[in-house]
């Protein structure tokens, strides 16, 4: 059989796109998992009406929260964005990521709202 450069360009994008589905795969495992808010500050000043909100992250890149108006879907997470993709779409800065905490930003109706998160158990898939 002869190789084609056809055949070479082929291979690549297989490869390519197998790597990248892999990477988006440990990079949800890094996030993957429980997680309950600790504290919320809405522009600056503590905000309690966001008391007992839970995240959930799968590996699979679906979410779930017990926010009514946010509801299940799918997220997007590189590394340093957090993209939910549920009723609406929410884009969360990250700003730290640990093991146990996870601390983001984000500016809903012009209003800048930072949540930090405790997570409360791994998601091990």
């Amino acid at each position: 059989m002869r190789i084609t450069p056809l055949h070479l360009i082929i291979t690549f994008f297989c490869i390519s796109f197998i790597a990248c589905d892999a990477k988006k795969d440990e990079r949800n495992s890094i996030i993957a998992g429980k997680w309950h808010i600790q504290k919320a500050e809405k522009d600056g000043s503590p905000f309690s009406s966001l008391e007992g909100t839970v995240f959930e992250f799968g590996t699979d890149g679906s979410m779930k929260t017990n926010v009514p108006q946010i509801g299940s879907g799918t997220f997007q997470f590189d590394g340093t964005t957090l993209i939910q993709k549920n009723n609406a779409t929410i884009n969360y800065n990250i700003e730290s990521l640990t093991a146990n905490e996870l601390i983001i930003n984000t500016f809903l109706r012009e209003i800048r709202f930072k949540m930090v998160f405790g997570r409360d158990s791994l998601i091990v898939e």
